[in-house]
């Protein structure tokens, strides 16, 4: 369970702040800056910043960790922003 790994709010960020998806060719062709990112690649994103163009989306609102403990780096970037 989630409260015993993780404070108080960083439950509340995963819980309505964060959304998980897989990568459609849409986003690999918009995102792909360097050519990492490929299609299904799990990703998180801010919840809030769904439905808006990449040019208007926050700073780091997407992202595609390659590990698990990527996840985490990720968030504690967007708690920084």
């Amino acid at each position: 369970a989630d409260p015993e790994w993780l404070s108080e709010l960083n439950c509340y960020i995963r819980m309505n702040c964060i959304q998980a998806f897989s990568a459609e060719q849409d986003d690999v062709l918009k995102s792909s800056k360097r050519g990492r990112i490929s299609l299904k690649q799990v990703g998180i994103r801010c919840a809030f910043c769904v439905g808006e163009d990449i040019e208007e989306r926050a700073m780091s609102a997407v992202s595609y960790p390659v590990s698990s403990s990527g996840i985490y780096e990720s968030v504690k970037r967007w708690l920084k922003i």
